[in-house]
């Protein structure tokens, strides 16, 4: 059985939960990093305890020490079934299998889609049970790599500049530069925020697309989106506008959300982010917007002028 980040070749594993992480484990104990023994042990001897798979896995040295540091920092882990296991066929008709791709929090079941036309493999297409059924039946052998495909969860921080009135959010690896004041002054956190995924390209999570225009000619803003329409429009405005106008420019995508469903609700498993405008197009001002899964964020800034503008985008339940 072979182990790594993100991919486990059985239908069980003990996950580490950090705030932002998901790490499946556990490691060969024979390359256990040095101090961490006593942790390894009692992590070890939970395992046994269960009566559950040996504990000869592979693993690089990197990822145990990097296991390790987590457990130790955190001292927290917890027990959890992963999806149940494939079917095996009777006879393989190869003796290659047939690779795919299981969600571990929704058992969902993608496989790469090829386009021809490009002679490349480009977005993801959901299989049924009925199709695998078929598959195995006619003594295909698959592979299941089990994936968080969501993507892991980072925490997204809320910020703003008490010189412009702007809020902004910002991913762990830009809170330093903003403390530092390298984005320019007056950057404070307000404490909101939430929990988003880690960018990546997902069949279940979507790319935030953030814009950013410029100090002169402006806009000096931040914009966030996950709206097709919204994207290309913006994105026809910077081939349209001269560089003298003020126009709006892709910085590519900083994180990942859900998309609101049609019924207009993130449902039970989903929390809200809505967004406000500071109508900041008809008032002279550089556009801004507000994304808060406090509502009551929203209507401070709708007293101030602001216009509510609904969902923007669902998150995990914080």
């Amino acid at each position: 059985m072979v182990a790594r980040r993100g991919v486990v070749e059985t239908d069980k594993a003990l996950q580490l939960t950090t705030r932002s992480n998901v790490w499946l484990v556990p490691c060969s104990w024979d390359s256990r990093p040095s101090g961490l023994r006593e942790v390894s042990d009692k992590l070890a001897t939970t395992i046994q305890s269960r009566k559950t798979y040996p504990l000869h896995l592979h693993l690089s040295r990197l990822l145990c020490t990097r296991i390790f540091a987590l457990l130790a920092a955190t001292s927290t882990f917890s027990w959890a079934t992963t999806c149940p296991p494939a079917p095996e066929p009777v006879s393989p008709a190869s003796d290659y299998p047939i690779y795919l791709y299981r969600d571990i929090e929704t058992c969902r079941i993608f496989t790469p889609r090829y386009d021809p036309a490009h002679n490349i493999y480009g977005g993801w297409s959901e299989l049924d049970s009925t199709y695998i059924r078929v598959l195995t039946d006619s003594g295909h052998r698959l592979a299941f790599i089990d994936e968080q495909m969501a993507g892991t969860k980072i925490r997204v921080d809320e910020y703003f500049n008490t010189n412009l009135g702007h809020y902004f959010l910002a991913i762990p690896d830009e809170w330093g530069p903003l403390a530092r004041g390298e984005a320019g002054p007056g950057w404070i956190r307000t404490g909101g925020g939430f929990f988003a995924r880690g960018k990546l390209q997902s069949p279940i999570s979507i790319n935030v697309q953030r814009f950013y225009g410029s100090v002169t000619p402006g806009p000096n803003s931040h914009f966030f989106t996950i709206n097709e329409a919204e994207w290309n429009w913006l994105m026809a405005e910077v081939g349209r506008l001269p560089a003298t106008q003020p126009r709006w420019h892709s910085e590519g995508s900083p994180f990942n959300v859900f998309g609101v469903p049609d019924g207009g609700d993130c449902g039970e498993l989903k929390t809200p982010v809505y967004r406000a405008y500071n109508g900041g197009a008809a008032r002279g001002l550089d556009s801004n917007h507000r994304f808060s899964t406090d509502w009551a964020a929203i209507e401070a800034v709708v007293r101030e002028g602001w216009v509510a503008e609904g969902i923007a985008f669902c998150v995990d339940a914080q």
